[in-house]
């Protein structure tokens, strides 16, 4: 036992392999949620400052937790606090179930914040921990994948269950198709490449990928405002998703490699709480900035902070040498 983790016999591979699956599992019913969940919080009524609200509810308790949490599991170890996680992430799915009110699909939403709390703290810091150096980029990607392919995945059941259940009014059924077809393309492009684009990060350096992330993604939230159609926006989406799947394996491998390694598990705190901040934060405001400064306002904002990021990590950030042989500190036993 060393600092509240445990060594076990089996290798790094087949450490990643069981995580991959967990995460899997439990993105698989999240997929379709970030995608209806503005449809059904308009349906119940929601203004479009209410419906940033289900999203920031999910940032809520990361964005308060995690700077605390992280050295936590450096203290105590990774296992319990995946498996809360996983826990979390079961109990939102059943009050998303007995969702009929505004008030309670926020409450799902913040229990479903409860699990990712705990949960991706927990997987960030796992990979760091028994990842080489060397391979981290393509390890974070590869985590991403399965979150990714258990979302498509998921969506794929969620709206063939929707299709089965709906009346036969063929308008109906057809503004849910598009709205899929909007979704697919970019669901692909994250459930098959972030490993790919972290072996690029691996080979390359952090910075390059990370500002090229973040300005493809600026790109696209100063064009969506200006969109003719759903095709067009199907386009946009898998473009976005490509600037994400460039931008986070980078990202998250940059902060294994500057992390000591008995603060991991405090420095992906401070990472994930810098990241629900601006995700508690964003919708909130988007939304208000929707209703009261027009619809294309957010978008635009969107841009500027994502141009302001670029800029910070071109001349901000400082990335240590990656050493060949740099190896894998041993595997955490976490049993699910």
């Amino acid at each position: 036992m060393r600092d509240g983790r445990s060594e076990t016999r089996s290798g790094p591979h087949s450490t990643l392999k069981t995580l991959w699956r967990a995460v899997f599992w439990v993105s698989f019913p999240f997929g379709i949620l970030s995608f209806v969940l503005p449809i059904y919080g308009r349906e119940l009524g929601a203004s479009a400052l209410e419906v940033g609200g289900f999203f920031s509810a999910a940032s809520l308790v990361p964005l308060v937790v995690r700077p605390f949490l992280g050295r936590v599991l450096d203290r105590w170890g990774r296992r319990p606090f995946l498996l809360l996680g996983l826990f979390g992430y079961t109990a939102a799915v059943a009050l998303f179930c007995a969702a009929d009110t505004v008030q309670l699909l926020t409450l799902a939403r913040f229990v479903q914040g409860l699990g990712q709390a705990f949960l991706w703290i927990s997987a960030y810091t796992i990979v760091a921990d028994v990842a080489r150096k060397t391979g981290r980029g393509r390890d974070f990607g590869r985590i991403d994948e399965a979150v990714n392919r258990g979302a498509l995945i998921g969506t794929t059941a969620g709206f063939t269950t929707i299709f089965a259940l709906a009346s036969l009014d063929l308008e109906w059924r057809q503004i849910w198709f598009w709205l899929f077809a909007a979704y697919l393309p970019a669901a692909l492009i994250s459930s098959f490449l972030p490993s790919r684009m972290g072996r690029v990060a691996d080979r390359l350096g952090r910075k390059g990928p990370m500002i090229s992330g973040l300005g493809v993604g600026a790109l696209v939230s100063v064009l969506i405002p200006h969109l003719p159609g759903v095709m067009t926006l199907a386009a946009l989406w898998a473009v976005e998703s490509l600037g994400r799947t460039i931008s986070l394996p980078a990202e998250r491998a940059f902060v294994a490699d500057i992390a000591g390694e008995n603060m991991r598990g405090t420095s992906y705190g401070l990472y994930t709480f810098a990241y629900f901040l601006g995700s508690g934060e964003g919708p909130l405001v988007g939304g208000w900035l929707y209703d009261y400064l027009g619809h294309a306002t957010p978008f635009y904002l969107n841009t500027c902070v994502l141009c302001f990021g670029a800029l910070l990590v071109m001349l901000v950030l400082r990335e240590p040498r990656v050493s060949d042989v740099d190896q894998p500190r041993g595997t955490i036993q976490f049993g699910v």
